[in-house]
């Protein structure tokens, strides 16, 4: 709940902001080999934000195969400010690999 309220903080502070996280990635061992699994905090979070934050404000959007999770403002989005394209050309800065995000 700690970081819900540092979401509803600066969503309080600037109506037009946006949010997105990376849930840690589960891993089991294999021999000497880690390797991904599916990730059950990524699977625990989006139940959580889905329940806590509704299709008004913010639209959903998740690249389950990299644990990513988004808010995306829906004023923002309507306004055209932001767009997947957008989105995902901010994660790339961040993240090496393809992304696919899938709205809810």
């Amino acid at each position: 709940m700690s970081c819900v309220k540092i979401l509803e903080y600066y969503y309080r502070k600037n109506r037009l902001a946006s949010f997105g996280f990376v849930a840690a990635p589960d891993l089991i061992h294999s021999s000497d080999v880690k390797k991904r699994v599916t990730n059950k905090r990524f699977r625990f979070y989006r139940r959580f934000m889905l329940s806590i934050f509704g299709p008004n404000t913010f639209l959903q959007a998740y690249d389950e195969e990299n644990s990513i999770y988004l808010l995306i403002n829906r004023d923002s989005w309507e306004k055209g400010k932001i767009t997947f394209e957008i989105l995902e050309k901010e994660i790339e800065k961040m993240y090496e690999g393809e992304f696919n995000i899938i709205p809810i």
